[in-house]
């Protein structure tokens, strides 16, 4: 491979990776700042309860936090570690981000919401070598540019730290509500949902309806 060709896909590479990482800053500086719920909150309506209960089958019981919904206001965002029950409704408009746990809404979601809930996973990092142009003075106006091969270490995902856990990672006792968008590496459990509902689901977890909707009676003959 020619010295120009592979600085062509270096430099490709680069450019895909800067773009993704301008893509996240903007979506990081975008909507409402995060709040943080339980010990972390700013808010003492947001500390909630922590219980100790049985979370993943297999595995011991771990800490909960229990929410009320009454805490959470529209147009606002908040974010978790762990597993978190919200007591209530959800009110339209609001974003919660939970990480390496699963969420349960008592009650309904309301519409416009966001949600992101991640399992915990197993991860392992790997370093590999990458062609990385660099830029060197040859004289007065002139510049010349090769590739220096650098490791990069990057985190793979292996799994799910639970996978003998049927158990969604969202479960809505109630109904999502219209424009609602749910991204999770598990499942989403919940009674029905509206209309342009975006639903994510991962590991090969599906999206259920519980109860299962009703059929018709069959005209007894």
């Amino acid at each position: 491979m020619s010295l120009k060709h592979s600085f062509s896909r270096a430099a490709k590479k680069a450019g895909i990776a800067l773009s993704a990482c301008f893509l996240a800053a903007s979506l990081t500086g975008c909507g409402p700042s995060p709040q943080h719920l339980g010990d972390m909150a700013k808010d003492p309506g947001l500390h909630g309860a922590t219980v100790v209960t049985m979370v993943y089958k297999d595995a011991a019981p771990e800490k909960v936090l229990t929410v009320d919904a009454h805490a959470l206001k529209t147009d606002s965002r908040y974010v978790y570690d762990g597993s978190l029950v919200v007591k209530g409704d959800v009110p339209a408009n609001t974003e919660i981000d939970v990480s390496n746990g699963k969420l349960e809404v008592t009650g309904n979601v309301g519409s416009g919401d966001k949600l992101d809930v991640q399992l915990p996973v197993i991860t392992h990092d790997e370093t590999n070598i990458v062609l990385m142009p660099m830029s060197m003075s040859c004289g007065t106006n002139c510049t010349t540019t090769y590739l220096m091969p650098m490791p990069v270490t990057s985190t793979v995902e292996d799994g799910l730290a639970h996978p003998n856990d049927p158990g969604p990672a969202v479960k809505v006792v109630g109904a999502i509500g219209n424009k609602v968008t749910i991204n999770t590496n598990g499942g989403i459990q919940a009674g029905s949902w509206g209309t342009e509902f975006k639903a994510r689901t991962g590991y090969g977890r599906p999206l259920q309806q519980v109860p299962p909707p009703a059929r018709p009676a069959v005209p007894s003959s």
